[in-house]
């Protein structure tokens, strides 16, 4: 028997659904419970987990074969009459690990195959359901960033950077420097342009190493783009370089016109109202202090 079970995540309502003994639920329940609902609504997708699917033939539109960051899966995509086919291949792993066919109608529907180890298995999931997310929130000004967040005096904090630079250690700095710091989210927090205007950073259930997964919110009141180097210094970004910094830190590729307008839109609005610094910084308790300083001294626009 199939359960079904619902979410929400920035204020986006979606679906799981997969039979009752599937070890998936299990699995979910430290970090997909605290935004658990049983809200009835509009939902932006449903995903299914199913123990097979047909064959779909199509096109390859993208691929990152060979130019994924480090820790991140391979995915091709292919495009066929009847929707979108994700492949997708895990680090480390010697074979495909799941399937992901999409179609969409008035909300988007997803089917999932998965295959080969158990931790090989859930972290496909993970990908399945950030694609499902990414596809049908785009057009609702919302994007999943790979990022740390934290929250400081009512207001939230995002560091960005490639995988290693530091943008975990910085949330901890800032933290063992000023005390009252509360960490949102450390590898994917998701920022949305309300309705009003206000940009909002949001907890997610995709943490990566670390194990927070907060359904908190706050008002974003800087974007900060973290550098190694000897010595700390926070200096501000311009909006062009601003909106290189988020491009750089957004989740998944574009790969057709509409997610790519829809994220250009997004990533527009945030960089109008939001003050973005470089960070050049030691992994120290200073730099949290000198970067703090920075943003506190920066009137939210």
């Amino acid at each position: 028997m199939m359960t079904c079970r619902k979410y929400k995540v920035a204020g986006h309502l979606f679906s799981v659904r997969a039979d009752d003994g599937d070890r998936i639920w299990e699995q979910m329940q430290e970090s997909y419970s605290p935004f658990g609902t049983d809200e009835v609504g509009e939902e932006r997708f449903c995903l299914t987990i199913v123990s097979s699917l047909p064959r779909m033939d199509g096109e390859l539109v993208y691929s990152n074969a060979g130019e994924a960051e480090e820790g991140f899966p391979d995915i091709a995509l292919y495009k066929g009459e009847d929707g979108l086919l994700f492949e997708i291949t895990q680090p480390g792993s010697d074979k495909m690990n799941a399937r992901l066919l999409v179609m969409r109608k008035d909300s988007l529907r997803a089917f999932l195959l998965l295959d080969g180890r158990e931790i090989d298995r859930w972290f496909s999931f993970t990908s399945a359901m950030n694609i499902c997310y990414i596809m049908s929130t785009s057009a609702y000004s919302t994007e999943l960033m790979h990022a740390s967040s934290v929250i400081y005096k009512g207001w939230a904090y995002i560091f960005l950077g490639k995988s290693g630079t530091g943008k975990s250690t910085h949330s901890r700095m800032w933290k063992k420097a000023l005390g009252d710091v509360v960490l949102m989210n450390d590898d994917h927090p998701v920022l949305r342009v309300e309705e009003d205007g206000t940009v909002r950073a949001y907890g997610s259930p995709w943490s990566g190493k670390t194990p927070c997964y907060k359904n908190i919110s706050a008002p974003l009141g800087g974007i900060i783009r973290i550098i190694r180097a000897p010595y700390n210094k926070a200096t501000s970004q311009s909006p062009l370089q601003a909106y290189a910094s988020l491009r750089s830190s957004c989740s998944l590729l574009n790969w057709n016109d509409d997610l790519a307008e829809g994220r250009h839109a997004c990533l527009e609005s945030i960089v109008a109202k939001v003050p973005s610094y470089e960070m050049e910084c030691l992994p120290d308790e200073d730099a949290g202090r000198v970067c703090c300083e920075a943003v506190q001294r920066k009137e939210i626009i």
